[in-house]
């Protein structure tokens, strides 16, 4: 009777341990996840600040030609 309480409480603690690893790792998934996310926003931002800063050195480049 013992070995099987013994057995069961092994079990109860091998779910625990196992509950736990696999949460550890969604929660790992999930921080590469959002790290991934902002590095692709933050390349978003940065292309649409180099296209500001393109369109605007043209349209200076023709305010140029335009006066002279």
């Amino acid at each position: 009777m013992k070995q099987v309480a013994n057995q069961i409480s092994f079990n109860s603690s091998l779910s625990d341990a196992l509950t736990s690893g696999i949460g550890s790792l969604v929660d790992v998934d999930m921080n590469i996840a959002s790290t991934r996310l902002q590095a692709l926003q933050m390349q978003q931002q940065l292309g649409i600040q180099a296209l500001s800063m393109a369109n605007q050195n043209s349209q200076l480049i023709l305010k140029l030609f335009q006066a002279a």
